[in-house]
């Protein structure tokens, strides 16, 4: 219930953005393999069981300065990019 500092949303941007890249690098690893993809998605959930709570509290911060602006904005299209990819499988 506290109010988010630019720090704490700076902390949650980077670890979404590893997230991503994490995904990103394992997607192209992975290919067309249906079971390795399942395998996959179990394990980022392992390994960034944050990643929801912080999607959710970044969608609907008010009070992003601008670096955190710009961070979230290439989060958002790394996320789009990486959707695109595992929609196309």
């Amino acid at each position: 219930g506290e109010q988010l500092s630019q720090e704490d949303y700076s902390v949650m941007l980077d670890y979404l953005t590893d997230a991503m890249t994490s995904a990103e690098n394992k997607l192209k690893e992975i290919g067309d393999d249906k079971e390795k993809l399942k395998d996959f998605e179990t394990q980022m959930d392992k390994n960034y069981p944050y990643s929801e709570t912080f999607m959710k509290n970044l969608s609907s911060a008010k009070d992003l300065d601008d670096a955190n602006k710009k961070k979230l904005q290439e989060l958002f299209a790394k996320a789009i990019t990486i959707s695109m990819q595992m929609s196309g499988r």
